[in-house]
């Protein structure tokens, strides 16, 4: 039996569409090791994202609206100390509009 999470107890999800020349694992390697700098191990389990492939260097990054200033922040690090190319396309509410919006700018 699934027992139903009423709406207002759920975390909503966020998606950040993202253009890189990275590979998908070079780029969750490498938000992993600066959301680790950040917030150290128990950061790395309260700010949760998965990397998600939209095309042909288009990444979706799913997260949290509470982790969602964490990982921009990473991935600010990422452009400005590791010198890594990543344009921040925008930020959507459901993976739908995510992938309308990296379409739309790619």
């Amino acid at each position: 039996m699934r027992f139903k999470i009423p709406i207002s107890i759920k975390e909503r999800r966020r998606y950040i569409c993202i253009q890189t020349n990275l590979s998908k694992n070079e780029l969750t390697r490498s938000l992993e090791k600066m959301v680790r700098q950040l917030a150290g191990i128990k950061g790395m389990a309260y700010y949760r994202f998965l990397v998600i492939s939209a095309g042909k260097d288009i990444y979706v990054i799913k997260t949290t609206e509470p982790s969602i200033k964490a990982i921009l922040t990473a991935v600010m690090m990422m452009i400005y100390e590791d010198n890594k190319d990543i344009n921040i396309l925008g930020i959507s509410g459901t993976l739908r509009k995510a992938k309308g919006l990296c379409k739309h700018d790619s």
